[in-house]
């Protein structure tokens, strides 16, 4: 059965770096109070997040998250062969170190740690090139009020929502 795409109004786009990455949103606080939809890519050659193993550190990093971040709210995580998908919100945030960059990376951090761990622990070849499984950056999206987070949470829910947003 064929899925609809669901056309979902995206923030503005972000400027462009001189190397042609894309940069935050220059105006932003990504420490404010608000809910974000993040997504992150696999390396090309990473592991396929369908491993059993691998599937199951994601989601018990994802439920361990709060832990560090007070003021962490978990939303819908979805997982995909090749990404991770997310919305999470950050309420009343008065902690200054807390960011959605440092939360993104202690995610990723923690999944790569446990992943190399149970490598190690099932005696795993090690893996060539060097494992990393995560794309450098990642893309996300401040959701604006709660009908666009519904709107979000159901098109991940479905699989209509795409990995990337269309450029428009």
């Amino acid at each position: 059965m064929q899925m609809k795409k669901t056309a979902i109004p995206s923030t503005p786009r972000y400027e462009k770096s001189l190397v042609g990455r894309p940069l935050r949103l220059p105006t932003h606080n990504y420490g404010w109070t608000g809910t974000y939809l993040v997504t992150l890519q696999a390396e090309p050659y990473a592991p396929s997040f369908e491993d059993p193993a691998l599937r199951r550190i994601l989601e018990e990093t994802w439920q361990a998250l709060p832990r560090p971040f007070p003021g962490l709210t978990l939303d819908t995580f979805v997982i995909g062969p090749r990404q991770v998908q997310f919305i999470l919100s950050f309420e009343g945030n008065t902690n200054r170190t807390m960011t959605l960059g440092r939360v993104v990376e202690s995610f990723k951090s923690l999944v790569a740690v446990a992943w190399l761990a149970h490598l190690e622990q099932v005696r795993a070849p090690s893996p060539t090139p060097p494992l990393r499984i995560w794309q450098r950056s990642y893309s996300e999206r401040y959701l604006h009020d709660e009908r666009e987070v519904e709107e979000v949470r159901q098109a991940l829910r479905s699989g209509a929502l795409p990995a990337e947003p269309e450029e428009s």
